[in-house]
């Protein structure tokens, strides 16, 4: 009888899954190309953001589960074995940051190396980006990169794991489900010809309660090189016809009316 599905796999599967030495699987993790997650502890957590280095709370709440950590805080694990941490990424509310509340305080949380984890979607959505081969349970398959697979030379930008996982000249980001959904309508937008969207119809595609687009990517320092905007509430993909692959002439500028048409719609 076959076992059921993982939800996720230790660092050490992962390596006897790619057959890849140690040192590439930290790699991989600590410069965050893979999220790594750890089980939280049933613990009061405070949701938020930074801004201009402090953190800013939206909301506390008693929270377990899964949840990821930041590249930064793997690096120390992976150097000391064991590390203290108390802020993490939140993985069902992609917009926030978790910290441990200081209001009812919290002691700080200690996690092993073999306490780090990857979500299978995360596994998968990596595999599929880099084109990595998977052991068979009869022989070692030579580990692959994605610089060894037959990938396009023009192809500069890479939408995997329905969106969720995207690189673009490389830039990587790892995004949450309404960040991904944001992205997805851009996406569709700009292969319609019509690329730029309001904001608000954006969030209101994805689902986000949010009233700014910025706050739905607050988790993402690097997401005005992925959107970029007009300066009064419209956004489209940072990107030209030659990174989407397609004809410049599919592409067309959208008129001044198009916009005003979508503002009323909202």
């Amino acid at each position: 009888m076959p076992f059921p599905a993982r939800d996720y796999y230790s660092l050490k599967l992962l390596q006897t899954r790619w057959n890849a030495p140690w040192e590439e699987i930290t790699h991989v993790v600590e410069t965050g190309h893979l999220r790594a997650c750890v089980h939280l502890p049933t613990r009061w957590m405070e949701y938020g953001h930074y801004e201009e280095g402090k953190f800013i709370v939206d909301e506390t709440a008693i929270c377990d589960g899964m949840a990821a950590i930041q590249p930064k805080d793997t690096r120390r694990i992976f150097a000391r074995g064991e590390n203290t941490v108390c802020v993490f990424q939140s993985i069902k509310r992609d917009a926030y940051l978790l910290r441990l509340a200081a209001e009812p305080l919290q002691k700080p949380l200690k996690f092993a190396l073999e306490e780090l984890v990857v979500l299978a979607k995360d596994c998968i959505a990596f595999e599929q980006e880099h084109q990595i081969a998977v052991c068979t349970q009869n022989g070692q398959t030579p580990m692959t990169r994605a610089t060894d697979a037959n990938i396009p030379a023009a192809n500069h930008h890479i939408f995997s794991n329905d969106y969720h996982n995207i690189c673009i000249d490389g830039q990587r980001y790892q995004l949450g489900a309404k960040q991904a959904a944001v992205v997805r309508s851009l996406h569709d937008a700009m292969l319609a010809g019509r690329p730029w969207l309001f904001g608000k119809t954006l969030l209101k595609q994805a689902g986000s309660p949010c009233t700014r687009l910025r706050d739905i990517f607050r988790t993402q320092p690097a997401w005005k090189l992925l959107i970029k905007s007009d300066g009064r509430g419209y956004y489209c993909l940072n990107l030209s016809a030659e990174q989407l692959g397609n004809n410049p002439a599919h592409i067309a500028p959208q008129r001044e009316h198009d916009k005003h048409d979508i503002r009323e719609a909202v």
